[in-house]
């Protein structure tokens, strides 16, 4: 008996040791996988820290280049998303970093910043860059500029649109040459509920005695400052409406029966910059304009004699002053400035190939740090020397640029350029794509380009410069040539006009 309850004995302690043992080892396992685990996690932690270090980085560089990604190295997942918070200054960004843990589990890591765009606070583009919805199968809805469609019942006649600038809500239009002379030239309408058509809000006529209307408008905090189209014999005029290239109108408060004080600017003929111009051709009117920082630049089509390219000082909008002009006082570049970027100090200047220059250029690069005295100190020309630089768009140290069809077929009309040194850009381009149509405005969005052509409104993938693919075409067949484009959070808004003088607004998005 003794024996056996040895041996009883010797079983219950060997199996109560196996359990010890495997607790043991079980303790001992979980221990390891959860230092692991949190190896892992602290490692997921730095790298979506360095993530969003890297974000505000771009935001500072430029705020476009901040737009939803996602990557990864085969074992975390990295992803980007962005929320473009409704004062079209800030983005919310969301950081995340996914994997799973030994045992199969999702696991993630999230942080949250935000980053603004200082530098637009007034003036800067409402355009969301990252992009949402299906861009592939886009959308199109086309209004005319008529009476019972986008304008009230009251307002009768032709107003072919020359340019749109969608701004904190509101879309900004303007039209020439119009119907009659009294007819309205600036048109403001309502965008900030998105889900219906735009709504007039008010308009009014830029100069009363004309109907050539307006070429451009930039919108800036509660002033619209629109190119005047008129073709005045500017050595004799007298500055007023029909007499001036910048025009500011107070767009704080319109109404249908609007009335409001415009501010005229007409550029001096017989002292700086000495803009000469007697009439016939359209010569030296207000054609392309831009803002930024308390200064417009104007850019004017060919003058007889006198620069093209203008600075002037808006900070008090009421009275604006000329500072500067290129090229040097009364000599004229002899081309018309079709497009401008300004950014960090430099102006990019789009227009027609000079045949009498040797530079032959279709983009022309200036030193603006001293509005006086602005300097050329680089440019671009396309290898066949022609077609037309037509509209620019800058998104980090990258200028994609447009020209207007060329004659001979396979000369690409969309061309993408390394700006990281303004003061040298390369000869050779990072990328081009042939259209076979002017490129008439463009607008990028992320790793989209959007390109306003005389037809159509052609998508582009431009994620690879080497091998820019179409990705959707929308067709303007019917409603005239693409004349304006510009964005708003994740519409596009689109001007354009008929032979027959009628304007039209087609507004585009993605489902």
């Amino acid at each position: 008996m003794n024996k056996g309850f040895s041996t009883l004995e010797i079983i219950i302690a060997m199996g109560i040791m196996v359990a010890v043992l495997a607790s043991v080892v079980l303790v001992s396992f979980g221990s390891q996988m959860s230092l692991v685990g949190s190896e892992t996690s602290g490692e997921a932690l730095k790298r979506a820290q360095a993530t969003v270090e890297r974000v505000q980085a771009l935001a500072r560089k430029d705020f476009n280049l901040v737009n939803a990604t996602t990557s990864g190295d085969g074992f975390y997942t990295d992803t980007i998303s962005v929320e473009f918070m409704p004062d079209f200054l800030t983005k919310q960004v969301t950081v995340g970093v996914l994997w799973q843990s030994e045992r199969g589990l999702a696991q993630k890591v999230e942080l949250k910043t935000l980053v603004t765009d200082f530098s637009s606070s007034v003036g800067g583009s409402t355009c969301n860059s990252s992009l949402s919805g299906d861009w592939e199968n886009p959308s199109i809805t086309t209004y005319a500029m008529s009476a019972g469609e986008l304008l009230p019942s009251n307002i009768s006649g032709n107003f072919p649109v020359t340019d749109v600038d969608a701004y904190r809500g509101r879309l900004y239009v303007t039209a020439g040459p119009t119907s009659a002379p009294a007819d309205k030239t600036l048109f403001i309408f309502d965008i900030s509920d998105r889900r219906r058509a735009p709504v007039y809000i008010g308009g009014t006529d830029n100069a009363g005695s004309t109907r050539s209307g307006l070429n451009a408008v930039k919108v800036a905090g509660d002033y619209a400052y629109v190119a005047n189209a008129h073709d005045a014999n500017f050595n004799s005029c007298s500055v007023g409406p029909s007499c001036s290239q910048l025009q500011i109108i107070d767009v704080n408060a319109p109404s249908d029966s609007w009335n409001p004080a415009i501010v005229n600017l007409k550029f001096a003929t017989s002292s700086s910059p000495r803009v000469n111009a007697f009439g016939g051709g359209g010569q030296a009117v207000g054609k392309s304009i831009f803002y930024k920082d308390g200064y417009i630049y104007l850019g004017l089509s060919k003058t007889g004699s006198g620069p093209e390219f203008h600075v002037v000082d808006v900070h008090n909008p009421t009275a604006p002053f000329w500072v500067g002009s290129w090229p040097a006082s009364g000599t004229s570049s002899l081309q018309p400035i079709n497009g401008i970027f300004v950014r960090n100090g430099y102006a990019y200047l789009a227009h027609p190939t000079d045949s009498s220059n040797t530079l032959r250029e279709q983009l022309t690069v200036l030193n603006v740090v001293n509005p006086q005295s602005s300097t050329r100190v680089s440019g671009f020309h396309a290898p066949d020397n022609e077609g037309n630089g037509k509209s620019l768009a800058i998104v980090g140290d990258t200028m994609y640029l447009g020209r207007t069809v060329t004659t001979f077929s396979g000369n690409p009309e969309f061309y993408v350029l390394d700006i990281s040194n303004p003061t040298a850009i390369p000869t050779t381009s990072r990328g081009n794509h042939l259209l076979n149509n002017s490129s008439n405005d463009l607008i990028i969005r992320d790793s989209l380009a959007f390109i306003l052509t005389n037809n159509n409104i052609e998508i582009r993938k431009i994620d690879n410069f080497l091998n820019i693919t179409p990705y959707s075409v929308l067709s303007l067949s019917g409603i005239g040539v693409g004349r304006a484009l510009d964005c708003e959070g994740n519409h596009i808004y689109v001007g354009s006009a008929d032979s027959s003088g009628n304007g039209f607004i087609s507004v585009v998005t993605a489902p």
